[in-house]
């Protein structure tokens, strides 16, 4: 009964829902997480890479703040433009942006509250 319970996955992984079709969960190692695309089959694709530290939305973007070897970027998700099959430059906003860019260019004018991950 043990090696079948542990068979099942990782029963302790982090998974909560952002919006919509969009889910923060851990990737490979504890407290990294990712955000992920639920699709119409129940798989999930991965959108917005770990390790994020933030991340926002509204009606038409989901942001995402990530530290990386001490280098803080932004993503910009256009969610009108993703769906189960749509490839990253369809949704992702170029590259990600560095901090400076994102506070100069956008965040006046996305207007959006970020909460921190657990």
């Amino acid at each position: 009964m043990i090696i079948s319970l542990f068979s099942c996955g990782d029963l302790f992984s982090y998974s909560k829902n952002i919006t919509g079709k969009y889910y923060l969960m851990e990737t490979d190692t504890k407290n990294d997480l990712a955000i992920y695309y639920k699709t119409n089959d129940g798989d999930f694709i991965g959108r917005i890479p770990s390790p994020i530290l933030e991340y926002g939305f509204n009606d038409s973007f989901l942001i995402a703040k990530c530290k990386k070897n001490d280098t803080v970027k932004y993503y910009i998700l256009n969610r009108s433009k993703d769906s189960d099959y749509a490839d990253q430059q369809d949704f992702l906003m170029g590259n990600p942006l560095t901090e400076k860019d994102f506070i100069e260019k956008w965040q006046k004018r996305l207007k959006i509250n970020f909460s921190k991950t657990p």
